[in-house]
């Protein structure tokens, strides 16, 4: 793993006491490897909300959907934001209570053992605490990468410190069977920017200098012709305004994934950019119908690959 940390002394300060209050990354490889698949590739971008959104529900009905189109057995790659780690590998006794946010409830089951139950390959890598609750162990949350792909060349990407400590993950995912490898990155921005930056409406610049981080360092690692696929919860509330969109969009075109909001609360928050290579045919990118218990609404990119003969 490479690790991508702050630009600035006053970026790095922060992270810092911020990084103390979490566990280390994780990365999980499969105990046992398992049977190529003769289907497409998905990959779903996805905002779990502390592990709430029902990764296994979406799977199932992700599963069922490519058999009745006639598409074979698919592979998956999740590319989560706001996944969650209860573990003793958390710290306690933390104090900075000024550097750490309020506890979000989360779900009984955390990425790890989830990978773990799956058996597949993830990389995590937290980003904040998630406060204590009695009598439960502690936890930290962040973005992670959960795929039935090998992953390998796996990057953690601090960004410039706003309101909360932000780290996007990014790995090479690796099919030998369809012989085809690309880069993916988790991302999620911050929601708000700093009072003496303009807290809501200094917001998008915030965010925009967040993505610039990814796309110096994402874009420079794409230039080896492997193609790559981001995708994120960007906070984009300010619609047509988000700088950030168009940043991103600098590394690799938005997908169009259709007109529906992606929150809940009706905003479209979630986006998907992309840019191939001759060995990917036709593409579709849809919202799902489902939440699935988060409040976010899944992306799924369906990716048609050459396959050896």
């Amino acid at each position: 793993m490479s690790w991508i940390t702050a630009l600035t002394n006053s970026d790095k300060t922060k992270l810092d006491q911020w990084c103390a209050t979490v566990g280390p990354a994780l990365f999980r490889a499969p105990a046992q490897l398992g049977l190529p698949r003769n289907g497409r590739i998905l990959v779903v971008d996805w905002n779990v909300h502390l592990g709430n959104g029902k990764i296994e529900a979406l799977i199932d009905e992700l599963k069922t959907d490519e058999r009745r189109a006639g598409q074979g057995e698919p592979d998956f790659v999740f590319l989560l934001q706001e996944a969650f780690r209860r573990s003793a590998d958390v710290p306690s006794n933390v104090r900075l209570a000024a550097t750490v946010p309020n506890r979000i409830p989360s779900a009984t089951q955390d990425i790890a053992a989830l990978a773990t139950k799956l058996d597949w390959w993830m990389f995590y890598v937290p980003s904040m605490r998630n406060w204590e609750q009695k009598g439960v162990a502690a936890e930290d949350r962040g973005n992670a990468i959960l795929s039935s792909v090998q992953i390998e060349a796996l990057q953690a990407i601090e960004l410039p410190f706003s309101v909360q400590r932000r780290v996007s993950v990014a790995a090479i995912v690796r099919d030998d069977y369809r012989a085809v490898r690309f880069r993916v990155a988790a991302v999620r921005l911050d929601t708000r920017a700093p009072l003496s930056r303009g807290f809501i409406f200094g917001a998008a610049g915030a965010r925009n200098r967040e993505a610039q981080r990814i796309v110096d360092t994402v874009g420079r690692s794409s230039d080896d012709g492997v193609f790559v696929i981001l995708g994120g919860d960007l906070k984009s509330y300010w619609g047509p305004l988000e700088s950030a969109i168009d940043t991103m969009a600098t590394v690799a075109p938005r997908l169009n994934c259709g007109s529906k909001a992606t929150h809940a609360s009706g905003f479209t928050l979630d986006h998907i950019f992309a840019r191939f290579t001759p060995a990917i045919s036709p593409v579709a990118c849809r919202r799902a119908d489902n939440r699935f218990d988060s409040d976010h609404y899944p992306l799924v990119l369906a990716l048609d690959v050459t396959r050896r003969p």
